[in-house]
């Protein structure tokens, strides 16, 4: 069925374990069932402003937020009830 579109954050994350938790603490990425996942985006070098990549790729005086959260491939709703 589709995952709606609030299903995941929609933030940037500073580290792997922010987005994706540890063993013990779930991440903003899957705090639910069925989990999403996080991947790692590579900033935008032509930006003043990315919170990845900085201003143009210099980074100083931020913490890089790179990583980012995609929604699990399917979700249990009524739609999978009716299917």
């Amino acid at each position: 069925s589709q995952v709606p579109a609030n299903y995941t954050s929609k933030l940037s994350y500073a580290t792997w374990d922010e987005a994706m938790g540890t063993a013990t603490v779930p991440g903003a990425c899957n705090p639910k069932w069925p989990v999403g996942f996080a991947w790692k985006y590579g900033g935008d070098l032509t930006s003043t402003n990315d919170q990845c990549s900085g201003n143009m790729g210099d980074t100083t005086g931020i913490t890089p937020k790179c990583w980012k959260c995609a929604p699990p491939r399917y979700a249990f709703d009524y739609y999978f009830l009716y299917s």
